[in-house]
């Protein structure tokens, strides 16, 4: 599987919802010294997940996506661009267990 570009937008989400980072200095801070990480992170979670839909999300006109689950995690990449565009956690409203 080729690995994908992964987007700053992705990283910084990746910093905040997996790395648990929450100032606008830590994620930057943990985005600058761990892009190689956060890009193996998320390709591995695109290759053992499921795609699960194709297309088109929201109202308006965009490019057509893949959506992809990783566990309780929905990563969405930019099918043309072939890039991840973000990363987040599907909230059941359950603990962790």
């Amino acid at each position: 599987m080729e690995q994908l570009s992964i987007t700053n937008h992705a990283m910084e989400r990746y910093a905040k919802r997996i790395a648990n980072r929450e100032t606008t200095i830590d994620v930057n801070t943990y985005v600058q010294l761990n892009k190689d990480k956060i890009t193996e992170d998320i390709n591995t979670m695109i290759h053992f997940g499921n795609r699960i839909y194709t297309g088109r999300v929201g109202q308006r006109e965009e490019r057509p996506v893949n959506v992809y689950l990783s566990g309780t995690w929905v990563i969405l990449t930019d099918i043309l661009d072939k890039t991840v565009i973000t990363v987040y956690k599907v909230n059941l409203g359950l603990d962790e267990e």
